[in-house]
């Protein structure tokens, strides 16, 4: 068997994604640290390109292997699906099925609206979608699966994030008028 076809170096690689290195992860799915290498190895030759960056320390998943996270997180999510005891009796739990998603916003935007747009397209389309809101997680809370999604004012710098223009944010510098005053 390939084991590109071995459901668990899939697993090994999402929380590789999450942990930040093989160790823990391994550690997390109960897998001996050697299996776990040995896994990532013959993935690598499978592939045809490195998983890991060895040049780091802990070593951190590649950028090919960082663009196909959405690929892996949604095998995992179908796998859960099918695999689980209603699905296999066809009673058709999908509305029973829970997902999270995360999202990062700047403490100093207001993002009110969209939160709101947000929570009531979940509770009308997407009932088994749950949303948390967190604030500021970076560039490298985003890289490290702190959040989802991150709203940013800015052009992300690192090349591993994928990112979408969506509108403009407008921010004015105010003052009191006592310390316009003073200072001018």
């Amino acid at each position: 068997m390939n084991v590109k076809e071995n459901l668990k170096v899939w697993q090994l690689l999402s929380e590789i994604n999450k942990t930040g290195n093989l160790t823990d992860a391994a550690k997390s799915l109960d897998i001996p640290l050697s299996r776990a290498s040995k896994l990532i190895n013959q993935l690598e030759e499978e592939l045809g390109y490195t998983v890991l960056d060895r040049s780091k320390k802990p070593a951190l998943l590649t950028w090919e292997v960082k663009k196909l996270m959405p690929y892996v997180q949604r095998l995992l999510c179908n796998w859960k699906f099918i695999s689980s005891p209603e699905f296999i009796k066809g009673t058709g739990v999908r509305k029973n099925l829970e997902y999270s998603l995360t999202v990062s916003f700047p403490v100093n935007s207001d993002g009110t609206k969209f939160i709101n747009s947000l929570t009531h397209i979940c509770r009308t389309k997407y009932p088994n979608l749950q949303l948390q809101f967190t604030s500021d997680c970076g560039e490298t809370g985003l890289l490290n699966g702190a959040a989802d999604i991150a709203w940013f004012g800015y052009r992300p710098k690192h090349e591993e994030l994928f990112w979408v223009p969506s509108g403009y944010q407008f921010t004015f510098p105010m003052a009191s008028k006592k310390y316009k005053k003073r200072f001018g």
